[in-house]
């Protein structure tokens, strides 16, 4: 049993997503965020299930096999909930980015203001515009 275990694998899951939804988003633009993040996930959770079947294969602590299984599951539910805490994030970062995309681009649709001409009396008696 590593010390710290469940920390280091909700912290590595949640890398791995924060990670690969950014890098999914450059290399294919026009997929739906919620595909990214699912592939972000996936790949989280590959990682995870790889390094739990090598301490399967070598079982390095010497653990009896009730105990490493165990061990595994408890794990890959770390990986599991940092896995999900970075796609919340990463959904809510997609957002974020598409709503404020959305404001900018509205902003830059609007009409500019009309304008205005303003007359002021001059000592003559006549108008000046400005």
């Amino acid at each position: 049993m590593e010390p710290n275990g469940s920390l280091y694998h909700f912290l590595a899951s949640f890398a791995i997503v924060l990670a690969c939804g950014p890098a999914l988003f450059l290399a294919l633009r026009r997929t739906p965020p919620l595909l990214l993040t699912l592939a972000s996930v996936l790949a989280a959770l590959a990682v995870g299930l790889a390094k739990e079947f090598y301490d399967l294969a070598e079982n390095p602590w010497a653990l009896s096999a009730a105990q490493l299984r165990a061990d595994s599951a408890g794990d890959m539910g770390w990986n599991l909930a940092g896995a999900a805490a970075g796609a919340a994030l990463l959904l809510a970062t997609f957002r974020a980015a598409r709503l404020g995309a959305r404001r900018i681009r509205r902003s830059l649709r609007q009409e500019p203001a009309k304008e205005c001409t303003y007359e002021i009396a001059a000592p003559g008696g006549r108008g000046h515009e400005l």
